[in-house]
C-alpha cells in the first residue's frame, strides 16, 4: 500500500473510532493467564492460558509477541466486532502474588500491549485484589465525567 493510502486509512479509522461509543474491557493477567471481560455487555471470555508462555519469573509480559496474539484472539472473542472500527478501553489489571507494585517499565510494557491488540485507551489498574463488577462500574463512570 502507498504511504499516502497508509494515511488516509488511518486518519479515516480513527475518525470512526472517535464517533463511537466506547467499549470497557477488564483485562486480568496473571502468570501465562489472560482473562477479559466486556463491561458493556456483560459477556466475560473465562481466563484462558495462551498457546505458549510469554510470562517469566519477573515479569508478567515477557514474551510480548505470544502475549499480543493471545490478546487479540481473546479480545476479538469478546467484542466480536472489527476491532479497528472499535474504540476500546482496557482496563489492565496484574493480579499475581509478589507483582503490587509496577514499575514504570512495567507501565510501559502494559501500554504497548494495550495499543498492540487494538485499544484506544489503557488504564493500568494497581489494586492488589481482582475489581468486582461494581468497583469497574465506578471507575467507568469516573472516566465518563
Amino acid at each position: 500500500m502507498r504511504p499516502i493510502f497508509q494515511d488516509l486509512a488511518f486518519v479515516f479509522f480513527w475518525i470512526v473510532r472517535r464517533l463511537k461509543r466506547r467499549t470497557y474491557i477488564y483485562c486480568l493477567i496473571s502468570h501465562n493467564q489472560l482473562e477479559f471481560h466486556n463491561r458493556m455487555n456483560s459477556y466475560s471470555q473465562e481466563s484462558k492460558k495462551a498457546v505458549a508462555n510469554f510470562s517469566s519469573e519477573r515479569l508478567l509480559i515477557a514474551n510480548s509477541d505470544i502475549a499480543i496474539s493471545s490478546g487479540k484472539l481473546l479480545l476479538q472473542e469478546v467484542c466480536g466486532t472489527n476491532l479497528k472500527m472499535s474504540n476500546i478501553y482496557l482496563f489492565i489489571h496484574p493480579v499475581e502474588s509478589g507483582f503490587s507494585n509496577i514499575s514504570p517499565v512495567e507501565e510501559m510494557i502494559y501500554n504497548d500491549f494495550g495499543s498492540s491488540i487494538g485499544a484506544s485507551g489503557v488504564i493500568i489498574v494497581k489494586e492488589e485484589s481482582k475489581l468486582t463488577d461494581k468497583e469497574i462500574d465506578e471507575k467507568i463512570s469516573s472516566l465518563d465525567r
